[in-house]
């Protein structure tokens, strides 16, 4: 399994079948033409989505989390 697959997995376990939708409404996903400011703001903002979506979140997940959005939209 590619790194993108598992970060489409990982996305879908956490977030449900809707997780592009998410992403989008919480301003998570970007153009090509964002700048790094604005694409690490963007991936922050994943985290914290589904960080609170989560019941058990450790620094650990939460950097699974950082690793699967920049495997996603890689800046």
């Amino acid at each position: 399994m590619s790194d993108v697959d598992e970060a489409r997995e990982f996305m879908r376990r956490q977030l449900g079948e809707d997780w592009e939708e998410l992403l989008l409404a919480a301003g998570a996903i970007l153009g090509p033409d964002a700048t790094n400011e604005e694409s690490d703001a963007a991936q922050q903002r994943a985290v914290d989505l589904i960080s609170e979506t989560g019941d058990d979140w450790t620094l650990e997940t939460r950097e699974f989390a950082a690793a699967a959005w920049q495997a996603l939209w890689p800046k």
